[in-house]
């Protein structure tokens, strides 16, 4: 996932062989479960990501390395 300040790229590649995945399901969460985006991949396995959130509308939580895997 590549971030910028208005929209963000996501690629998805098969971990055996590093191919792009078409069609894959993306879904960006904030940390209170909340769907932000969700979308698919097209064929190069690249899902474009526009109409984010502006910085600082999103909800604040704290960060536990307890519940983090």
């Amino acid at each position: 996932l590549k971030v910028g300040a208005s929209n963000a790229l996501a690629w998805v590649t098969r971990l055996d062989d590093a191919r792009p995945v078409a069609d894959a399901e993306v879904v960006l969460q904030d940390c209170t479960g909340a769907t932000v985006w969700s979308g698919t991949t097209d064929g190069d396995g690249i899902a474009r990501i526009d109409g984010l959130p502006q910085s600082g509308t999103l909800p604040e939580c704290e960060f536990d390395e307890r519940r983090s895997w």
